[in-house]
C-alpha cells in the first residue's frame, strides 16, 4: 500500500505491481497506510484529522476515526486486531474499538511528539515512547499509565515488549536502550553505545 499527498491510498499487488485499488475519501493528504494483522483492512490516517478504516477487497471504507482539531501522526492495531491505536499531533493517543467508532480510552500525559506506540503480545498494554524523554506503560483496559519510565537523557524513541509481555525496551537518542520490568516500571538493565 501506498499514502499520498493526492488525498488517495493505493493498493498494489506484489505479483504484478499493479495498482487494483484506490482508496478516496480524505479531504487532505494520506500520510501513512497500514494493515490489520489479518491483511483485511487497511487503516489510513491524513490531514483531515481522521483516521479510515477500508476493506482491502473491496475498496470501501468501513470506519472513520474522528481526531477532532488534530492530525493523526500513526496507528496500530493489535495483534488481535481488536483495538486500534491513534497517535495525533496534539499527543493525545486514542485507543478505539476496532470494529466500531467508538474511543474506548484517550490517553493524556505526554509532553511532547509522540515517536512510538507498540502493543504487548496480549493487547493488555500500550506503551508510548515520546520526546519528553520518557516512555509510559498504560493498561488497555483502563486506560490508566501504570508507569512512567523516566531514565533517558534525550528523546526516548522506540518502546517494544518482549513476546511474553514481562519486559519493555526503549532505545533513546542518548545513544541507550534500556530494559524495564513492565509490571513494576524498574529499569532492570542500560545497554549503552
Amino acid at each position: 500500500s501506498t499514502a499520498a499527498n493526492d488525498r488517495t491510498a493505493k493498493l498494489w499487488s506484489a505479483k504484478s505491481g499493479e495498482c487494483f485499488q484506490t482508496l478516496k475519501g480524505h479531504s487532505a493528504g494520506v500520510i501513512f497506510a497500514k494493515f490489520s494483522p489479518d491483511n483485511e483492512l487497511l487503516v489510513t490516517g491524513a490531514g483531515d484529522c481522521t483516521a479510515r478504516v477500508w476493506s482491502v477487497e473491496s475498496g470501501i471504507c468501513v470506519r472513520t476515526f474522528d481526531a477532532n482539531s488534530a492530525c493523526i501522526r500513526s496507528t496500530v492495531f493489535s495483534l488481535d486486531g481488536l483495538i486500534l491505536v491513534t497517535v495525533a499531533s496534539d499527543n493525545i493517543v486514542k485507543l478505539w474499538a476496532a470494529d466500531s467508532d467508538v474511543c474506548r480510552h484517550a490517553l493524556v500525559g505526554h509532553h511532547g511528539d509522540i515517536c512510538c506506540v507498540a502493543f504487548s503480545a496480549d493487547g493488555g498494554l500500550v506503551a508510548t515512547a515520546s520526546q519528553d524523554r520518557t516512555a509510559k506503560v498504560w493498561s488497555t483496559k483502563s486506560g490508566e499509565c501504570l508507569h512512567t519510565l523516566l531514565g533517558h537523557r534525550d528523546v526516548v524513541r522506540s518502546a517494544a515488549f518482549s513476546p511474553d509481555g514481562a519486559l519493555v525496551l526503549t532505545a533513546s537518542s542518548d545513544r541507550t536502550a534500556k530494559v524495564w520490568s513492565a509490571e513494576s516500571g524498574v529499569c532492570i538493565r542500560t545497554l549503552e553505545g
